[in-house]
């Protein structure tokens, strides 16, 4: 399996993960190593996250719940280190160098003017585990840790923007020197998820003692804001959560109006209903829009692209249209690009109506490919060991 299709293999599995929720997409450069300041410079920490072999390496190895994931044969770094300088006399000097509470690395950290440092979240991870926050004396010693949980609601975390990877929980955090005080400005959710990383998103300051960690009590008009948009966007999150249960349990009927996007789903679902090789593989999705379309060219050319490229010899492409005869015409077209029998180990299914059929057997019958038609005229059941696997996963998560 090349490199590419691994890849999209494991970002489908993370993202089939997380039916039944709403989730935005997310990417993740390799953790580096970063640096942090004390604001009156005195104090500097340097974070060493540890090697990997590669982000896709990391990714599968999640996905298979192995320990020290991604990580390099023989390399003895299980864990970040932190590395604790302080000035004096104009040199730095080492205060603490040793490992750090997270996985691969933290996110981001800040240093107070008396050294105490604070990292937050973890690689890929953001808003999980019970090291979403740790706290470091100034000789290193780990003062306290802990995850969403230890201050927020379980609604108000569920409320929060998920990705795929991540909970989108904070803004950049800060420390108040004059209080002795770490400050975390804390998301506040949302109904409207297009309020999610722009101007219009909002946050609340949540507080904790730098000496031991702990948090400042949270009252007044500003929490009370915060707590009640939570209650709403979680009661949004849980209608939707609904709508989305109904469908995966519903037989799955073609958009009817639906635009590329919808019919995207479509097929993506569709998939995972009855292919043979749903739980180790992933679909190509190629939809024609109609030639209105300022984009009917470009997407039209990928379809032609998909069954020529080498990435789909012998993988699965799921085909569909917003018209039936400009389906067909588009294969018709399209299909040439391949030589015979290229697509001998692959299969290719159409959603396309009884009448239309013949016409799209006709178009690809020199790809030598399996092609099996969707019939839009009949909504597909859902398999029955995904509907009990989704089951049983949505009532561990209530």
């Amino acid at each position: 399996m090349t490199t590419m299709k691994k890849l999209l293999l494991v970002l489908g599995m993370l993202s089939s993960m997380l039916l039944g929720t709403v989730a935005f997409a997310d990417s993740w450069l390799p953790p580096s190593v970063r640096h942090y300041s004390s604001a009156n410079g005195a104090w500097k920490l340097t974070i060493y996250p540890r090697g990997l072999t590669s982000n896709l390496g990391y990714f599968e190895d999640k996905v298979a719940g192995k320990p020290n994931a991604g990580g390099i044969p023989g390399d003895s770094q299980k864990s970040p280190v932190g590395h604790m300088e302080r000035k004096r006399g104009g040199r730095w000097q080492t205060v603490w160098k040793a490992p750090l509470a997270n996985d691969v690395s933290p996110v981001e950290a800040v240093v107070s003017n008396d050294g105490v440092s604070v990292t937050f979240d973890n690689w890929h991870s953001v808003g999980y585990g019970n090291d979403a926050v740790v706290v470091y004396a100034a000789d290193g010693t780990q003062v306290r840790k802990f995850g969403l949980s230890a201050f927020l609601p379980k609604s108000y975390i569920d409320a929060l923007p998920h990705s795929v990877s991540s909970i989108h929980w904070r803004g950049r955090p800060r420390v108040d020197e004059k209080q002795r005080q770490l400050v975390l400005p804390v998301v506040v959710p949302s109904i409207d998820d297009q309020d999610v990383y722009t101007d219009k998103e909002r946050h609340v300051d949540v507080r904790f003692m730098l000496a031991d960690g702990s948090l400042v009590p949270m009252n007044g008009k500003a929490w009370a804001d915060a707590t009640a948009a939570a209650f709403r966007a979680d009661a949004r999150r849980r209608q939707l959560r609904e709508a989305e249960r109904k469908r995966f349990i519903s037989p799955l009927a073609a958009p009817r109006d639906g635009d590329v996007t919808a019919w995207h789903q479509f097929l993506v679902d569709a998939y995972f209903r009855v292919d043979s090789d749903w739980e180790q593989g992933y679909p190509a999705t190629k939809v024609v829009p109609l030639p209105s379309d300022p984009k009917f060219a470009l997407l039209s050319g990928y379809l032609g692209e998909a069954l020529s490229d080498d990435l789909h010899a012998d993988g699965v492409i799921m085909i569909a249209s917003l018209s039936q005869d400009v389906l067909v015409g588009a294969l018709q077209k399209q299909a040439k690009r391949a030589k015979p029998g290229f697509l001998a180990k692959a299969r290719v299914y159409v959603a396309a109506d009884a009448a239309h059929m013949p016409a799209v057997r006709a178009a690809l019958a020199h790809t030598g490919a399996e092609v099996i038609q969707l019939d839009i005229a009949i909504p597909i059941p859902q398999r029955k060991e995904r509907l009990e696997r989704y089951l049983r996963n949505l009532d561990a998560a209530e």
